[in-house]
Formats: structure tokens, C-alpha cells, sequence
């Protein structure tokens, strides 16, 4: 840091003041400062702080004195591209110009391209066609398969889950919303839509950890908790680079995680060399492994036949997983 001596401007001139007892001052005080900055540099290294950074001096005014156009020229990037040029075009309206007069020469359009959207109810009254047989018996047509038997339609039902769970739009206002937009439904309804008949996207989301594990060099996992209704209940994550899975339930144990890891389409349980090998790493009582080994390899078609076997053999589910 340097100080520069105090400018007196009189009628636009600068004359500096330089009498020898300024300048003696002026010295004093350049000398104090670099004995501070000295003392703070050893307090910091002391201290164990990093070293004061080295900013350099703005160099933007040169940039700017570089950036100069000549006459004519433009500035990088400052052509405009055509917005409009890609979108598609659902309607066209032909405006009529004011005052048009017999002998002026008609010269084409000139387009001004409006981005606008629709935000209205769709109702669809589907007339089911019906018939009686030679039998006495009624045949009436089915309503198309997309439906699932709601009476709201698979656009609207896109809407709603888009609405609450990407766009986090509350059920109160989503409700609000969609009355405004004419259509009738009740909060009831509204709840039901986003909560139950789910089993499309519970299958999607099961099978993405499947896809995941198969096609993972590896994974990684964590858990966090958190209480709802007076209840302590755990979230576990399971991801690499390649996928995310997300996951709730009671219980942050070893077995909850090893059970996610089997995935929903795999429920039997077997006893072979490999089960065996990780009762050992997992120092499995020796008198537990020693009654599986003796009936390995051996298959139990889900968790519930496989614990009727251990309780038969004076074993736990847990004791098989958990470490002593």
C-alpha cells in the first residue's frame, strides 16, 4: 500500500502540497503500515491461517479500451437468432390492416408470432354401445384400457402428479386450481388420485434398483430418520453415478438393508456355500452354522417358511445377518 499526497484542485489545475513536514508524516505512517502487515503475516502463520492472497489489479478497463469496435462492426454474439423460427404453429389469424383503399397493392404478411397456452377442462362423454344377445343377455362396450376405470382422464391425471410432486404445489391450491380450470372434483377425489392405485410407478421404481445392481461396478448407501405421527421410521438410499433409489421403512438395520438389496422379485431364501462363507465373516455361532451347513444347498420359496425353519432349529432370522 502506498499514500498518495492530498491534491488540492484549484479552478481544474492539481497542485500538490509537498511541504517537508507532510512528506516526513507521510513516510512515518508508510513505515507503521508495513511494520503491521509484518506482525498480522506472523500472526496468521502462527495461527495456522493461509497466507493473505495476491490480488492483482483490475485489468477490465484494458479489456474494454480492447473491446473498441470499428464503425459498423458488432459485438460477438450480439446477432439475434429468429426465437419463433422453430415452434410450431396451431393456429394462424389474418389481420386486416386499418384504412386499406382500392388502389393500394396487396404485398404478402408480415408474422408476429405469439407463444400463448390453453388452460381449460376437456370432458369426453364416451357413449359405451350396447346390445342384447338371442339370449336375453346385455353386452355393453368397455371404456378404453388407458382410462383404468377413473373418470378423469390420463392428460389431467398427468397434470395433477406433475403439479404436487414436481412442481411441490400444495392439495388445497392444487384443489383451488383445478376448479378454477372447470373441473369438478372434490378434495376427497384429489387424495385419492395421488395416493392409491400406484403400482405402475412402484414397479418402475423397483425395477430401477434392479437395472442399477446389474450394470454397478458399485453402490453406495446411507440412512436418515425421521418421526411422522409419533413414529420413528428411516429413509435409505442406494446409488452410485448411474441411478439413485430411494426407500422407507421401521428399521435402519443390516437386514433392512440386505433385503432391499434382493429386490421385491426375488422372495426365496437359500442355504449354500456362499450363504455359509458370509455366516463365517459375520461370526455366525458356530452351532447355528454347523445345522445349515449340514442341510446346504437347500431353497426356502419366501421369509415366511424360512423362519419357521430356524425357529425350528432354535435360531433367529437376526442371528442369521447380524454380527455378534
Amino acid at each position: 500500500m502506498t499514500f498518495d499526497l492530498p491534491k488540492l484542485k484549484t479552478l481544474g489545475t492539481e497542485k500538490l502540497i509537498q511541504t517537508p513536514l507532510v512528506q516526513y508524516l507521510l513516510g512515518v505512517c508508510q513505515t507503521q503500515y508495513e511494520e503491521i502487515e509484518k506482525l498480522k503475516a506472523e500472526i496468521r502463520l502462527l495461527k495456522g491461517h493461509p497466507k493473505k492472497p495476491a490480488i492483482k489489479p483490475s485489468t477490465l478497463e484494458d479489456i474494454k479500451k480492447e473491446e473498441t469496435l470499428k464503425d459498423g462492426e458488432k459485438r460477438a454474439g450480439s446477432d439475434k437468432r429468429e426465437k419463433t423460427k422453430e415452434l410450431k404453429i396451431d393456429e394462424e389469424k389474418i389481420i386486416e390492416a386499418e384504412g386499406v383503399q382500392k388502389d393500394w397493392v396487396f404485398k404478402g404478411y408480415h408474422d408476429y408470432v405469439v407463444q400463448d397456452a390453453k388452460i381449460e377442462s376437456h370432458n369426453i362423454k364416451y357413449r359405451l354401445k350396447k346390445y342384447i344377445t338371442p339370449e336375453g343377455e346385455y353386452v355393453t362396450a368397455g371404456v378404453p384400457k388407458e382410462l383404468n376405470g377413473s373418470h378423469f382422464g390420463p392428460t389431467l391425471l398427468k397434470f395433477i402428479l406433475y403439479q404436487y410432486y414436481d412442481c411441490h404445489v400444495t392439495q388445497p391450491i392444487l384443489l383451488e386450481q383445478l376448479i378454477g380450470m372447470g373441473v369438478d372434483i372434490s378434495s376427497g377425489e384429489l387424495s385419492y388420485l395421488l395416493t392409491e392405485k400406484k403400482d405402475v410407478f412402484h414397479q418402475e421404481k423397483e425395477s430401477l434398483l434392479t437395472k442399477g445392481l446389474e450394470v454397478s461396478p458399485y453402490i453406495q448407501s446411507d440412512d436418515t430418520g425421521a418421526r411422522h405421527d409419533g413414529k420413528n421410521g428411516y429413509c435409505t438410499v442406494i446409488c452410485n453415478d448411474l441411478f439413485t433409489y430411494f426407500k422407507s421403512g421401521d428399521t435402519k438395520s443390516r437386514i433392512n438393508f440386505l433385503e432391499m438389496l434382493r429386490t421385491p422379485e426375488h422372495e426365496d431364501y437359500y442355504i449354500n456355500f456362499f450363504a455359509l462363507l458370509y455366516m463365517e465373516q459375520q461370526k455366525l455361532p458356530i452351532k447355528y452354522k454347523v445345522l445349515l451347513e449340514y442341510e446346504s444347498p437347500s431353497v426356502y420359496l419366501n421369509k415366511i417358511s424360512f423362519k419357521k425353519h430356524l425357529h425350528a432349529l432354535g435360531a433367529s432370522y437376526a442371528a442369521m445377518i447380524v454380527t455378534e
